[in-house]
């Protein structure tokens, strides 16, 4: 089992467009094959801040999630509303 946890820094005026388009992929990505958890967060004092925790069977779980088609584009209009490179993080449980 792998969590990945990416935080993402959103442009000011484009918080509700990001909003908007990330909370459409969730229940998409939930569904994909290997995923065990997928949640999305924002920060409650940085209102451009927002973290997604996922947490996967596996690596390769993660990286076919990530290789996935797009016919939508929609990594592509995220994308846009980034006011910087998002941070991706990967940890593995210590002790349960």
């Amino acid at each position: 089992m792998i969590t990945i946890v990416l935080k993402f820094t959103i442009q000011e005026d484009k918080i509700e467009q990001y909003r908007e388009i990330a909370t459409k992929v969730v229940p998409i990505a939930r569904k994909d094959k290997g995923c065990i958890s997928y949640q999305l967060f924002q920060d409650t004092d940085k209102h451009n801040i927002f973290s997604l925790i996922e947490v996967w069977e596996n690596r390769e779980a993660f990286n076919d999630h990530m290789n996935a088609p797009d016919p939508e584009g929609i990594i592509q209009k995220i994308s846009s509303t980034f006011e910087k490179d998002p941070e991706i993080h990967f940890y593995r449980l210590l002790e349960q």
